[in-house]
């Protein structure tokens, strides 16, 4: 939002800035008695001049586990092979 971005100076340091959301969810097993967690991060790039997006990117994908940790690193894991 255009009024956070002039109250904190941005412009005064900065062209652009990069936002992400991330989000995990769990679902209970699936048929491998397996838990499966689904992770989504999206990522906007702004124009701190403008207050614009001008970028939007979002990345998801799954991981399985043998519980829900695990499923979550495995899920986090695959995402981070996507940004490379």
């Amino acid at each position: 939002d255009k009024f956070k971005i002039k109250k904190r100076h941005l412009k005064d340091h900065l062209d652009y800035i990069c936002l992400g959301k991330y989000q995990i969810n769990g679902r209970s097993k699936n048929e491998f008695e397996r838990l499966v967690a689904d992770v989504t991060l999206q990522l906007n790039i702004i124009d701190i001049n403008s207050g614009a997006v001008i970028d939007s990117r979002t990345y998801t994908d799954k991981g399985m586990g043998g519980n829900k940790n695990d499923a979550e690193l495995n899920a986090q894991a695959k995402l981070l092979k996507q940004l490379n």
